[in-house]
């Protein structure tokens, strides 16, 4: 076996100094979500009528480059939940 890794040890390194790619600074806390829904719009309106969007949250739900309609919220822990549909 000499100087081989059996990759466990890659495991733990990884719990001792975990791997940062930089999008953990926006990301709201440790992970991220995305979910497609049929109602963006009213989702929007619920959910800006309960005040739990997302701290930098745009006024209404945004249309993006790349085909969907958007918006975004926080979990009770932090985490990033954005809601989408997909336009046709």
């Amino acid at each position: 076996m000499g100087g081989e890794r059996s990759g466990l040890e890659g495991s733990a390194d990884l719990a001792r100094q975990p791997v940062c790619s930089g999008a953990e600074s926006f990301i709201a806390g440790t992970a991220s979500c995305r979910i497609e829904v049929d109602h963006v719009d009213e989702l929007y309106a619920e959910m800006a009528a309960a005040a739990v969007l997302h701290p930098r949250d745009r006024g209404s739900v945004v249309d993006t480059a790349w085909g969907t309609r958007e918006f975004a919220t926080l979990d009770l822990e932090g985490n990033l939940l954005a809601f989408s549909r997909h336009q046709h």
